[in-house]
C-alpha cells in the first residue's frame, strides 16, 4: 500500500492514490464529507491527522465503495 506523505496538509490526489479510487471519487466524498476535508483558497486540502483517524475506523474498503 502506498504511504502517506508526512506533512499536515495532504493534497487530494495523494489520498486518492493511497485509497486507490477515481478522481471524480475522492471529489464526491470530499464533498459529502464522508472524508474529512477543508477548502483553503478555493481548494481541498485534507487534514493527515483527521484522515488518519478516519481511515483506522473504517471496517474495510467495501464499505467505503458503498458508502
Amino acid at each position: 500500500m502506498n504511504e502517506l506523505p508526512n506533512r499536515d496538509l495532504l493534497y487530494p490526489h495523494e489520498v486518492q492514490k493511497f485509497l486507490r479510487i477515481g478522481r471524480s471519487t475522492i471529489y464526491k466524498f470530499l464533498d459529502e464529507g464522508t472524508i474529512p476535508g477543508k477548502k483553503i483558497a478555493g481548494l481541498w486540502r485534507i487534514p493527515r491527522a483527521e484522515f488518519v483517524e478516519w481511515f483506522k475506523k473504517q471496517p474495510s474498503s467495501t464499505d467505503l465503495m458503498s458508502a
